[in-house]
């Protein structure tokens, strides 16, 4: 992930994830691809960097379209439309939902990452922080159910336990000294990431204030990817609400086969053979027409 560097704009969030409302200045303007673009000096919004995306909100109400970074690192927020306001002085308002959605992911990752780490000295290759799902790249041609449920569970218990989160800045001597997944090279100061006593990680993205934030993480799938494998899952807000719509799915199907949950793959094996004899008795009274 992404180490803290000296920025010519204020990103608020490095020191503060949970602020979404702050005032600034405006102190650059531009156009891009039909957009007007604002660069301040402070900034709430996370720019697409880390394998996460950006945040979402207004500034001086007008809607927040993207969030990228310039060549020189500035922050540039791009706008639906131009900003009315006479003033460069501005007001900007983050999306909360999307940036807690985005929190509850990225610390999962880092949870994530280290539970394959700790367990099978799987070292994370890359992250994709999605707005459906999250995934973590993993150096393995395949990886069993077993170290899967074993990963999980033991991710699932960093999160039960409540441990703080803490945004540390140290300097390059000092980060060697921790015990970091991977060692960025730097000559300045890195922004690291402390998830208790499970994990450190030098990263510049936005996260819980503690493990029981995150709520949970379920792993949902894998895939095949380059002689890798791509692990898929949920965290937090998304999981919740994917168990809840697999919950609706299971009752309804429960309800109309008339057995329980658990009964129901038995349930529809049943009916894959009634179905599959029925086609053959079908297929042989045509053929004797």
């Amino acid at each position: 992930m992404d180490a803290a560097t000296q920025l010519m704009t204020e990103r608020l969030y490095y020191t503060d994830p949970a602020l979404v409302s702050f005032e600034a200045t405006v102190t650059a303007r531009g156009m891009v691809d039909g957009h007007p673009w604002v660069t301040l000096d402070r900034s709430a919004f996370y720019p697409t960097s880390g394998g996460q995306l950006h945040d979402l909100g207004q500034i001086d109400g007008v809607r927040v379209v993207d969030v990228t970074e310039d060549e020189a690192g500035e922050v540039r927020h791009i706008l639906e439309t131009e900003l009315k306001a006479i003033s460069d002085r501005v007001s900007g308002r983050v999306d909360i939902k999307r940036r807690r959605l985005f929190r509850q992911q990225h610390t999962a990752q880092h949870i994530l990452s280290q539970a394959f780490f700790r367990l099978y000295d799987l070292q994370t290759v890359s992250v994709h922080l999605g707005l459906e799902y999250a995934a973590i790249e993993l150096p393995a041609d395949e990886i069993s159910e077993e170290k899967l449920a074993g990963a999980e569970e033991l991710a699932n218990e960093v999160i039960r336990s409540g441990e703080p989160v803490q945004i540390m800045f140290v300097t390059p001597d000092e980060a060697a000294k921790l015990p970091l997944r991977k060692v960025p090279k730097a000559r300045e100061k890195l922004r690291i990431i402390r998830v208790g006593d499970f994990d450190w990680s030098a990263c510049g993205g936005t996260h819980c204030s503690t493990t029981a934030d995150v709520g949970m993480i379920k792993i949902v799938a894998t895939e095949r990817l380059r002689k890798r494998t791509l692990v898929k899952f949920l965290a937090g807000d998304l999981a919740f609400a994917d168990y809840g719509r697999r919950f609706d799915v299971t009752a309804a199907l429960s309800r109309r086969l008339t057995c329980h949950i658990d009964d129901l793959p038995d349930k529809f094996e049943r009916l894959e053979e009634e179905l599959r004899f029925a086609r053959q008795e079908l297929a042989a009274l045509r053929k004797d027409q």
